[in-house]
């Protein structure tokens, strides 16, 4: 699988939330595709920050706010009914 591109300069909030989403999708189908069962919507967070600072060596602050995990787990749950309880949430 080659490695996509990301985008970690995007200027305003609805875009960086767009290009996040689009990063989430890219590591939650590669967790679903190793045949995982259940995943950390928290651990892709990371991943697409290790992506940022160290595999393409942004320069820019790719900054990710940990609430938006549940929102993003949720909505990739709701978008692939297939896969519902991959994430686990908690109820506030």
């Amino acid at each position: 699988m080659s490695q996509p591109t990301f985008d970690f300069n995007a200027t305003t909030e609805a875009a960086k939330k767009a290009e996040l989403w689009r990063l989430f999708q890219h590591f939650a189908w590669q967790v679903v595709g190793s045949g995982r069962k259940h995943f950390s919507a928290r651990a892709i967070f990371h991943r697409i920050r290790w992506e940022a600072t160290v595999v393409q060596r942004s320069l820019t602050d790719f900054k990710i706010n940990n609430n938006l995990s549940k929102e993003f787990a949720e909505r990739f749950m709701t978008e692939n009914p297939q896969h519902q309880g991959f994430f686990r949430t908690r109820d506030k």
